[in-house]
């Protein structure tokens, strides 16, 4: 029975959490970014109209509601429509029908923005909840090739005797409010120290082999640090 890979379940099970939330939140706080990159990079500025400007109550940001400011501008002889926002308003005086600087992406004319606001209703600091879906995303991964590393010590491993190093609830990570069940152990191979572990979220499924002080592990040869418990 290949054993050890409690650990890959829990990580994945983490990480695609992060990855499946985190993508939700980027999607909602970072849409319209792109745009604004692509008018900072191939953007001009040139004259516009302002038709209206409205505090979004809907969403806040650092406590602050949004101003959500509607234009119009022409570029190449082709009017256009678009609306940006901003948390600080807008510099100045503006009236509905005044003039005001609208930054135009010469790729995409349809994409602009008034100087000095975000097509994005969250602005560039929104960018940070990206972290959440590239963290959920690399520890996926590197669970899921971990546990293909482990299967493979299971087909292909050597036996060792491994010397149970520690069993208690595991404090580094939380799901629902809950610290999962860690058995970690450790062995030698050629004199040197590989380690390895199993974790559960049921201390009973466990309860068997926190209690011993020995257990049989399957390693890789090339790689002893890809190791997994084994159970009969």
């Amino acid at each position: 029975m290949l054993g050890g890979g409690g650990g890959d379940t829990v990580s994945m099970l983490v990480g695609g959490l992060f990855l499946v939330l985190g993508t939700v939140f980027a999607l909602v706080f970072c849409w319209d970014i792109p745009g604004d990159l692509l008018v900072a990079t191939t953007g001009h500025t040139q004259r516009g109209e302002l038709v209206s400007q409205k505090v979004d109550e809907s969403v806040k940001v650092n406590g602050v509601h949004p101003t959500v400011v509607r234009f119009n501008y022409v570029y190449a002889g082709r009017e256009y429509s678009a609306e940006s926002s901003t948390l600080t308003g807008l510099s100045g005086i503006h009236e509905n029908g005044s003039p005001v600087e609208v930054e135009v992406s010469t790729v995409y004319p349809s994409l602009a923005r008034i100087a000095g606001t975000t097509r994005s209703w969250a602005g560039y600091p929104a960018l940070f909840v990206l972290i959440f879906p590239v963290v959920g995303a690399l520890l996926f991964s590197f669970a899921a090739i971990s546990r293909l590393r482990r299967r493979d010590a299971f087909i292909n491993g050597r036996p060792v005797l491994a010397q149970v190093t520690g069993a208690d609830w595991d404090r580094s990570i939380r799901i629902n409010g809950q610290n999962p069940f860690r058995v970690s152990w450790e062995f030698l191979v050629d004199g040197n120290p590989y380690s390895g572990f199993i974790r559960s979220m049921s201390r009973l499924a466990l309860a068997e082999i926190a209690e011993a002080t020995t257990l049989v592990v399957l390693y890789n040869p090339e790689r002893p640090s890809s190791n997994t418990l084994y159970l009969e």
